[in-house]
């Protein structure tokens, strides 16, 4: 039983932490944040109770509360990437990866011989 209520307090105060970590954003983020956040609990706990029912042929509840804190935990590693992605950028621009990253971050070429070769 206190398993089952720590899970959800955990859940509860995810949603101070996913959607909250939004707060200077528009309304519509926020509630986008919450509904994404329970979803992926939910989503995660009957997956798990599904599996579980599966490999030993009942519900097991400790199961599905560690499926709900791999569904809280999952989607904040979504959203925080999500957020580095928006704000600083994952990827270089198109001109730097066809260079390669060797030769304008380095000043160097890493693989000479793995080059755009003309064919006939």
């Amino acid at each position: 039983m206190l398993a089952t209520l720590g899970v959800l307090i955990l859940w509860f105060g995810w949603f101070g932490f996913n959607p909250g970590s939004t707060m200077g954003a528009a309304v519509n983020d926020i509630s986008l944040t919450a509904a994404n956040t329970n979803l992926a609990a939910a989503a995660a706990a009957i997956g798990a109770a599904v599996t579980a029912w599966l490999l030993f042929g009942k519900p097991d509840l400790t199961m599905t509360l560690n499926g709900a804190l791999a569904g809280l935990y999952m989607i904040c590693g979504l959203v925080m990437f999500n957020v580095i992605k928006g704000v600083v950028g994952l990827r270089v621009s198109a001109e730097e990866e066809m260079a390669g990253l060797d030769a304008t971050e380095h000043g160097n070429t890493a693989y000479p011989e793995f080059g755009a070769s003309s064919r006939s």
